[in-house]
């Protein structure tokens, strides 16, 4: 089941309320997650209640003036990825730099499905995988070694792959997306 705090039904007065506080005490950054739509499935376990991470952040960036502002994380593979970058740039620029843009691959199976969206995807080329190929995260790899469908970049080129991409999510996409976390590979 979710916690206690997550089933409260905060509104927005307390996030708010925590950003400006976040803000007031020097904190680095304040962060939200993304989710489209929880399936009944998970409502339980996740609760219904999630703010668009774009517009809650946009809300937040008026509301502070020096804390960052972090989606922890933010599943690329639900939209075009020109309307993630136009959305994150017009954000990044109306708070005056300070978006943090943590991507990940999502893991609500279900969401993928109501969104029309491939969870398969996510798991790399199976391809690779029959033939041995490791895309699997690790303790000195957070995102995996970054083999796509059509090409292996590795992890030091994944980024420009993830940025050059189609909506569909490939591993070399997920690893990319891995390593852009704020302290990848450490939650």
């Amino acid at each position: 089941t979710s916690m206690e705090w997550e089933r409260t039904d905060g509104g927005v007065d307390d996030l708010v309320a925590v950003a400006k506080a976040c803000d007031d005490a020097g904190f680095f950054y304040v962060g939200v997650c993304d989710h489209v739509a929880i399936p009944r499935t998970h409502a339980d376990m996740m609760s219904t209640q999630w703010f668009d991470p774009v517009a809650t952040l946009s809300y937040l960036a008026a509301c502070t003036t020096r804390t960052r502002l972090l989606t922890n994380v933010y599943v690329a593979a639900y939209r075009h990825p020109l309307q993630t970058a136009k959305s994150f740039a017009t954000l990044d620029t109306l708070s005056g730099g300070r978006v943090i843009l943590g991507v990940g691959a999502g893991h609500v199976e279900a969401e993928f499905d109501m969104l029309g969206v491939s969870f398969a995807e996510q798991t790399g080329n199976p391809r690779l995988t029959a033939i041995g190929v490791d895309q699997s995260a690790s303790s000195g790899q957070s995102g995996g070694n970054g083999e796509g469908k059509e090409v292996r970049f590795g992890p030091s080129s994944c980024g420009v792959f993830a940025a050059a991409t189609t909506g569909t999510s490939t591993g070399a996409v997920n690893c990319a997306h891995d390593s852009l976390t704020p302290i990848g590979g450490l939650f």
